[in-house]
C-alpha cells in the first residue's frame, strides 16, 4: 500500500509535467526543458523554464519603441500642424489664389509635390502604429502629406478644380473646418508630445 501510494504522486507529477511541457508551441520551448538526454543524466524532470518569455520581452520592448517614435513625431508635427493650419484658416481667399498659382508656375508646385511626399514616405516608413490616438492621428498625416505630394507631382490640375470648388461660400466653409480640424489635431500631438508625462498619464 505504500510502495502503491509512492507511485501515484510520482505518475501525478509525470502527467503534469507533459501537460506544462504540452502546452508550449513547438519551437517554443524553454531551454532548461527536460529532455530524454537530460532525464538519462539524472535530471530534474518536474523542471520547467518559462514558455515565450523571450516573445514577452520583444513585444514590451517594440511597445515601448512605438512609443517612443510616437513621442517624437507628437514632438515634431504638433506644433507644425497647430499653427500653419490656423493660420491657413484665417486666410483661405489666400490659400485659393495660391492653389490657382500652381497653373502659372508648375516647377512650384513639383517642387512642393516632391516635398510633402518626402515627409509622407518618411512618416510612413518610420512610424507604422496603429495604436492610440496620438499614433493613428501621426500615420494618417503621413498617407495625407503622400497623397497630397503624388496628386501635386502627377495631376496639379487637381488643385485648380479644388480652387474653383473653394470658391463659394460652403466651399469656403468646409475648407475651414477641415483646417481647424487639423489645427486641433496638432494641438492635442503637442500635448502629446510636449506637456510631462505626469500630467499625461
Amino acid at each position: 500500500m505504500n510502495g502503491e501510494g509512492h507511485r501515484r504522486p510520482a505518475a501525478a507529477g509525470r502527467r503534469g509535467a507533459r501537460s506544462s511541457t504540452a502546452s508550449c508551441p513547438p519551437g517554443r520551448r524553454g531551454a532548461g526543458a527536460p529532455t530524454r538526454r537530460n532525464r538519462a543524466r539524472g535530471g530534474d524532470p518536474g523542471h520547467r523554464v518559462w514558455c515565450g518569455k523571450g516573445d514577452r520581452g520583444a513585444t514590451v520592448s517594440s511597445r515601448a519603441e512605438a512609443l517612443r517614435r510616437t513621442h517624437l513625431f507628437a514632438r515634431a508635427l504638433g506644433p507644425f500642424f497647430c499653427i500653419v493650419p490656423a493660420s491657413m484658416a484665417a486666410r483661405t481667399t489666400e490659400l485659393q489664389a495660391l492653389l490657382r498659382q500652381f497653373e502659372v508656375d508648375p516647377p512650384r508646385a513639383w517642387a512642393l509635390g516632391a516635398a510633402l511626399l518626402l515627409g509622407g514616405s518618411t512618416i510612413i516608413a518610420v512610424h507604422q502604429y496603429w495604436r492610440g490616438a496620438a499614433a493613428i492621428i501621426i500615420s494618417l498625416l503621413g498617407w495625407l502629406l503622400a497623397v497630397r505630394g503624388v496628386l501635386l507631382l502627377l495631376a496639379p490640375q487637381v488643385d485648380l478644380v479644388a480652387a474653383d470648388a473653394l470658391g463659394g461660400p460652403i466651399g469656403s466653409a468646409f475648407l475651414r473646418a477641415l483646417l481647424l480640424c487639423l489645427a486641433v489635431a496638432g494641438l492635442y500631438l503637442t500635448y502629446v508630445g510636449w506637456a510631462p508625462r505626469t500630467a499625461r498619464v
